[in-house]
């Protein structure tokens, strides 16, 4: 059975659904057409995860990152970014919207014009997510960076404010946790780019 997992502080409700099937991304994405106004995300057991605004502080700082890594990846030129409005359908049948995130241009191009427009089926290569506040249960996001790697993310940053943490995925690699760097070479994966980390931590 389908259910709803609405978070409320650290906890999280469920709203069962009268459906005996498991939701699948094409099934998602017509639920998100007909509903416009919510953002949310599926989980690869085809729960409904209802994703709130993030706070106007962490909206800001995600921003900022969104900005750097946008003109890094222009300058670059193989590279297109996107934010927390895109979702893709992972390998496991999730449904993901990573705060930012860059998929190859020529993984993009290869896409046919009905898998671009919707929850396209891959997953990026390079993901970001920004823990908002200290309600944002650490544990959750960190199965997500595991969950991005498992299937077929090369890269990913977790940055976590409230703990003043950086903390660093890729396959094959014990996770690189850097406690409030000033700033992040993203050599070699980033090749030439460098992200001013300051306004993270204040």
């Amino acid at each position: 059975m389908t259910a709803f997992v609405v978070r409320e502080n650290a906890t999280f409700s469920y709203l069962r659904l009268p459906d005996t099937e498991t939701w699948d991304s094409a099934k998602f994405q017509r639920f998100c057409e007909l509903n416009r106004d919510i953002r949310a995300e599926l989980d690869a057991e085809g729960n409904i995860i209802m994703m709130t605004p993030s706070n106007a502080e962490a909206g800001g700082k995600s921003a900022l990152f969104f900005l750097a890594l946008g003109h890094w990846s222009e300058a670059e030129g193989s590279h297109k970014i996107f934010g927390p409005d895109a979702g893709f359908t992972l390998s496991n049948g999730a449904v993901r919207a990573p705060d930012v995130c860059l998929v190859r241009n020529s993984v993009w191009v290869a896409l046919n014009d009905e898998a671009r427009k919707s929850f396209a089926p891959l997953c990026p290569w390079f993901v970001m997510e920004l823990r908002s506040s200290d309600t944002d249960p650490i544990s959750e996001l960190e199965a997500k960076m595991e969950e991005y790697i498992a299937n077929g993310a090369e890269l990913g940053w977790l940055i976590d404010p409230v703990l003043g943490r950086l903390s660093i995925y890729r396959p094959g690699a014990e996770i690189e946790v850097l406690a409030r760097p000033a700033k992040v070479d993203g050599d070699p994966e980033l090749s030439g780019f460098c992200f001013d980390m300051t306004p993270m931590w204040e």
